[in-house]
């Protein structure tokens, strides 16, 4: 079968055996004006430009908001600073950097020769993703714009649970939390590693979810329209974001509050019914192909190793279950600033603590009023 397979080029080009066409293609797409360009601008934008356009707008909020923006980038920059300091902790994304020497383009186009090498085809849009840890070549700045990636990936976050349950200081609580209570180990995992591929397509569902409360409150079909290709965009950036297909469901019953079979159906089946065509065509090309990259496979070892991985996530998702793990704290001690509780963790903890005073101080005083 497989022979048979490889005998069509078009074939050949979808199953990842195919590289050299791969490298001529890739070298052409990446040559093409609008990408040189933004390649030109990433390599010569200013900073101070930036910063003196951020520093305008800021000025112009009133004070409450001014209080609590810069509360909230005090704890962004002491939760990032030994996240920057790390620098690069593993082989996949030190062979990434030395890519992005020769170019943000060359990085680009080694990412896509992976997925395609690796029997990926349909996670085309992770090579892009990738390439948004190293859009710098200094290795310090791309891990502030990594950092930068995961802190709008959290302000989306919260942005959908303020439109879904309409309460904003709900929303700037669990933001905050999250970004307080962030597991910051050696792991091979995100903050530490990996944040464009992983971060980016969460932005995608955030944003995808976002737009589909505006379609509820709205009743214009281009939000929905836009929804769809935002989820789209995030499973073929990760596979993992299909797992998330029955929040639309919830969500749009939640807000509509309707139950209307039809409605239910126009809303829920386009993406459904892409995401379910992804995973029947992901797991043929697996058998087809086989190899030996395990990253690239779906398989099922046992009930209890999947019980016990449940149980680890769930452990893990507890608010600074990190701090009490023997594990996260030898390795953080040993490899961060080897003490457990440092001034950078207590600053953190007051700006916290007053950010949350302020933010329930009307709720507080409202509880002791209607107490007496």
């Amino acid at each position: 079968i497989w022979k048979i397979l490889n005998y069509f080029k078009s074939i050949r080009l979808l199953l990842g055996q195919e590289k050299e066409v791969y490298a001529l293609q890739s070298k052409r797409i990446l040559k093409k004006k609008p990408i040189a360009l933004l390649d030109n601008f990433i390599n010569n934008i200013s900073f101070e430009y930036v910063i003196r356009k951020i520093y305008v707008q800021y000025r112009k909020l009133n004070l409450a908001y001014k209080r609590l923006i810069g509360s909230a980038i005090a704890i962004f920059a002491l939760v990032i600073f030994p996240i920057v300091r790390q620098g690069i902790i593993l082989n996949d994304e030190l062979q990434a950097w030395e890519y992005r020497m020769s170019g943000l383009t060359a990085l680009i186009q080694r990412n896509i020769q992976a997925e395609l090498g690796q029997g990926r085809p349909l996670r085309i849009m992770a090579a892009l993703n990738s390439a948004c840890s190293f859009l710098f070549a200094d290795i310090w700045i791309s891990r502030v714009v990594q950092c930068v990636i995961f802190g709008i990936a959290i302000i989306s976050f919260g942005c959908f649970m303020w439109k879904l349950l309409g309460d904003k200081r709900l929303a700037i609580f669990c933001s905050l939390s999250i970004l307080v209570f962030w597991p910051i180990t050696f792991e091979h995992a995100t903050p530490n590693a990996f944040n464009g591929l992983v971060f980016i397509p969460i932005i995608e569902l955030c944003c995808s979810l976002n737009l589909l409360i505006d379609y509820v409150d709205r009743k214009k079909g281009r939000y929905l329209s836009v929804s769809i290709l935002f989820l789209l965009i995030a499973v073929l950036g990760y596979e993992f974001m299909i797992t998330f297909v029955p929040i639309y469901l919830l969500v749009y019953i939640y807000k509509a509050q309707i139950h209307s079979f039809k409605r239910l159906i126009r809303v829920c089946v386009p993406g459904a019914a892409f995401c379910l065509l992804y995973m029947v065509t992901l797991v043929s090309i697996t058998h087809v192909i086989g190899g030996n990259y395990h990253g690239a496979k779906i398989g099922f070892v046992s009930i209890k190793s999947s019980v016990d991985i449940i149980k680890t996530l769930i452990k893990s998702a507890l608010p600074g279950y990190w701090l009490f793990n023997g594990k996260y704290l030898y390795l953080f001690q040993y490899y961060g600033e080897g003490q457990r509780f440092s001034l950078r963790a207590l600053t953190i903890c007051v700006i916290y603590g007053l950010v949350m005073a302020l933010l329930f101080k009307d709720r507080f005083d409202t509880s002791s009023r209607l107490n007496k």
